[in-house]
């Protein structure tokens, strides 16, 4: 750490080069000089980066080495594994991902009349859609067209960008500003109501439109409410690990792996089980209890069943410090309306036992 005498040192060299620095006009590279730069430095420019697709359909693409580590690694499963005979779930439609792509085509495939599900290894809305800040380019103002815009991007990405791609992008940016938009999306406007847009990095012309410094947080927002009301299914927490093929080598469904528990039964079930087999399953009702009462705001409980909340409160707070299982007290085993579940002793981690309030189920991974 540096000392402040230290520090009086290095101020002085820097007052005393100022007005070398100031008056300095640094000179600008040349195409050749930005190129070997990058090729040093940019992950996307270095060569020992990639490699080539050795299978599937994309045989022969070049891709990010870790990608390609991934596509062609070794499954997780064997065919005798899975049952593609009792499927736990039918849909028309599975979308793979719960961000902002995800969530806006189980909207439209719902529009359409089609049966969705989103199946998403976190939670809906965990996704690189929330961290954006800045905005998203549409030219949708008198000023500016598609073209231009297209020029803008296609420059930007030093002429590197697939141009049927960057056509797709600008043509359909503004029906999906609007689209947005439609949904409650709360973009800046003027007081009439028009769009405020923004100059953007290499842009020609203002086509940022933006909601304050949390644009992407604000689309999945709108995004996620309107799965919800719409009632599509989301199974969170859940990762696809496989993707299983028809007979003609198309996408049919795809093998999904529990990434909170892989194996879960019902307290109900847990009942009927025999001594021998409920012996195999084991719950850590202490931090159960402690996780119920810390989401208690959210999910309403002190209002709707006070007498749960008072119960759980007092045993988070260590007034109630009864060992064993939660089913042993018949007063909680009433209240918790048999939304408790069990898992595998040698699966448990039960550091991190939670409740989901989406489900209304204590999730034991």
């Amino acid at each position: 750490m540096y000392k402040i005498d230290k520090l009086n040192e290095l101020a002085k060299v820097v007052a005393a080069k100022r007005a070398e620095n100031a008056a300095l006009e640094p000179r600008r590279m040349t195409a050749e000089e930005k190129d070997e730069l990058l090729a040093h430095f940019h992950p996307d420019y270095k060569q020992e980066e990639f490699t080539v697709l050795s299978a599937g359909v994309n045989k022969g693409d070049k891709v990010p080495t870790q990608l390609a580590e991934l596509l062609q690694g070794k499954s997780r499963i064997t065919a005798s594994d899975v049952d593609l005979t009792a499927p736990d779930y039918e849909t028309d439609v599975l979308i793979i991902g719960g961000g902002g792509a995800g969530a806006s085509a189980a909207i439209e495939a719902d529009e359409a009349g089609v049966k969705a599900m989103i199946v998403t290894k976190l939670r809906i809305g965990d996704a690189n859609t929330m961290m954006a800040e800045g905005g998203i380019q549409a030219a949708d103002k008198p000023n500016d067209s598609p073209a231009i815009h297209f020029l803008d991007a296609f420059g930007g990405g030093h002429f590197a960008a697939k141009p049927e791609l960057v056509k797709k992008l600008v043509t359909k940016a503004p029906e999906a500003i609007q689209w947005l938009n439609k949904l409650g999306v709360e973009f800046d406007k003027e007081p009439d109501g028009t769009m405020v847009t923004t100059h953007g990095g290499g842009t020609s012309r203002k086509r940022m439109h933006a909601a304050k410094d949390y644009s992407g947080a604000e689309i999945m927002r709108t995004l996620r409410d309107e799965v919800i009301n719409r009632g599509i299914p989301v199974i969170d927490f859940t990762a696809a690990i496989e993707i299983i093929l028809d007979e003609n080598g198309r996408a049919a469904g795809a093998v999904l792996m529990n990434m909170e528990t892989k194996e879960r039964i019902p307290y109900d079930d847990y009942k009927n089980l025999s001594k021998e087999e409920q012996a195999k399953y084991k719950i850590y009702p202490k931090l159960q209890v402690f996780n119920v009462f810390n989401v208690a705001a959210q999910t309403n409980i002190a209002e709707s069943r006070p007498e749960l909340y008072e119960k759980l409160k007092a045993l988070a707070e260590g007034k109630d410090q009864k060992q064993g299982d939660l089913k042993s007290d018949p007063a909680i085993d009433k209240m918790i309306d048999g939304n408790l579940f069990f898992c595998p002793i040698k699966q448990v981690r039960g550091d991190s036992a939670y409740y989901s309030p989406s489900r209304d189920e204590i999730v034991v991974p």
